[in-house]
């Protein structure tokens, strides 16, 4: 009778133990589900990775092409202006302005010297004058005398 009950009882546990199990089959097939799914995604990222570096890598070589075909743009811009002797017209507008100020600069100072020089005139003028005046009274007191 012992035997039956332990029976009994290792036949209940063994029941309980089936319906943890069946209790935790949808979690564990939810966690497997979980894991297929990340690992479809880490793949995906990763075939993601391989076309960005090939993208990248071949924006780098356009990039170095470019480069490479301005550099040879440019050497040929330099080479025409060369042959055709081409000024640039900010430069010419700089020169021109650079020589006009020159020469507005040189005109004030003549203005200034031909200022001094007229008032020089002027009081040259004056003593003149005066001497004219002084020789006027002179005359005309001579004249009275006579």
């Amino acid at each position: 009778m012992f035997e039956v009950i332990e029976v009994m009882d290792l036949k209940n546990k063994l029941r309980q133990i089936e319906r943890e199990i069946n209790c935790c089959k949808p979690m564990l097939q939810s966690y497997r589900n979980e894991y297929k799914n990340i690992e479809m995604e880490i793949c995906e990222i990763r075939q993601l990775q391989r076309k960005a570096r090939f993208v990248l890598d071949n924006v780098r070589l356009e990039e170095e092409d470019l480069c490479e075909r301005f550099k040879n743009i440019h050497l040929n811009y330099e080479a025409c202006i060369e042959k055709s002797d081409y000024k640039d017209p900010n430069e010419m507008i700089r020169i021109k302005i650079n020589e006009l100020t020159t020469q507005k600069k040189n005109l004030l100072e003549e203005l200034v010297q031909l200022r001094r020089k007229a008032d020089d005139n002027i009081k040259k003028l004056a003593r003149v004058n005066a001497m004219i005046a002084e020789q006027e009274v002179i005359n005309f007191n001579t004249y009275l005398s006579r």
